[in-house]
């Protein structure tokens, strides 16, 4: 089961990019690569919210059988190009137009690890970390000003790149500066006659 760290939930479509590191043998942890028993595997939302795989895989080896260990990482949003050799350092940009719902959910990444893991029947609950950050603007209108929620408002000269390690979450590299347009939320914050948000590196 796989859910967000906060009060928004994965919605059906929604797909994650995962890792299965199995143990090299039962004491000795496995390394974050491409050899990895499950490499970017990527899963999908379906309708009653929960993450299916692509491709079926049985987790344990007969040698270990059931006691065999793992850990397990996954991030979001999936991106079937990452390259396997340098998980050390995975590009990621935010949208600069997140004017859009779709855009600026699609800027959030988040990531989840779970460690010393033994095969479940039920799965594996993880519970994904927002590891970006979200400025909000709210905006007031004073008498007789134009109405705020037809702003044309922008983030100027913020940085929209950076690298991930994937095996710590380390953040390196913040780069790219750009001007990013912000997502007008639906219900402003109480007292504000509109609110916008970013997500930035």
């Amino acid at each position: 089961a796989m859910t967000k760290a906060s009060e928004t939930q994965f919605l059906e479509g929604d797909q994650v990019g995962a890792f299965i590191v199995r143990y090299a043998d039962l004491s000795t942890p496995g390394s974050l690569g491409a050899a990895n028993y499950a490499a970017n595997l990527k899963f999908t939302c379906n309708a009653t919210g929960r993450f299916l795989p692509d491709n079926v895989l049985e987790w344990y080896t007969v040698a270990q059988g059931e006691s065999a260990k793992s850990d397990f990482y996954a991030y979001y949003p999936y991106n079937a190009n990452i390259d396997l050799s340098k998980l050390d350092a995975v590009p990621f940009s935010v949208k600069k137009d997140q004017s859009t719902y779709a855009n600026h959910t699609a800027s959030d990444f988040m990531w989840v690890r779970v460690l010393d893991v033994t095969p479940e029947i039920e799965g594996v609950p993880m519970v994904f970390k927002h590891v970006m950050s979200r400025f909000v603007l709210n905006v007031k209108a004073a008498t007789g000003t134009l109405d705020p929620s037809k702003l044309q408002v922008k983030f100027k000269g913020v940085k929209t790149f950076l690298t991930w390690d994937l095996g710590t979450m380390q953040a390196n590299n913040r780069d790219s500066i750009a001007n990013v347009t912000p997502y007008q939320l639906t219900s402003p914050a109480s007292g504000y006659a509109a609110s916008y948000a970013v997500i930035l590196p």
